[in-house]
């Protein structure tokens, strides 16, 4: 197990790192399915560039640190100040379920729990669209009501979503 290295900014973590910094800031408090399903989301954008040829951003590192792609790491969050030290935080214990959740998705090691979502949101949004503010594309209510943004899973507290 590895833990962030607090003498370097989150944007010079390791991916392995990042991607379990991801589960804990966005999902430590959903059941391991939860978990990791959110995990499989910068995974499936990876896959997903490569396979159309995209020849920038592939990586799962700039995916994930891509600004307002994941709220845990937006500078405004509350998360972000914790991400560095999450057992601190929340403890020993929740650290190593989200970093054992977010090795598990990187060697495929385990089922993706939502095969293909390449975002998700809070629950209590999916419904609500405009409800957001400065809302993404993909959440926008008319690409959800066009089936331009489809659901994918419902898990915890989180709606799994893929776009066409």
């Amino acid at each position: 197990m590895k833990f962030p290295d607090q003498t370097k900014p989150i944007e010079e973590q390791d991916e392995d790192t990042l991607l379990a910094m991801l589960v804990w800031g966005e999902a430590r408090g959903e059941t391991a399915d939860g978990r990791l399903a959110v995990a499989f989301v910068p995974i499936t954008r990876a896959k997903n560039r490569v396979e159309n040829g995209k020849t920038s951003g592939n990586s799962l590192q700039e995916i994930i640190l891509t600004p307002f792609q994941f709220s845990c790491f937006n500078p405004s969050d509350p998360n972000r100040g914790k991400l560095l030290r999450p057992v601190e935080a929340e403890g020993l214990a929740l650290w190593a379920a989200c970093w054992s959740t977010a090795v598990s998705a990187l060697t495929g090691q385990s089922e993706n729990p939502a095969p293909g979502a390449t975002h998700y949101v809070v629950r209590r949004l999916w419904s609500r669209p405009t409800a957001v503010g400065r809302r993404p594309k993909w959440f926008e209510e008319p690409c959800i009501k066009s089936g331009k943004t489809s659901l994918v899973a419902s898990i915890g507290s989180h709606i799994f979503a893929r776009t066409k």
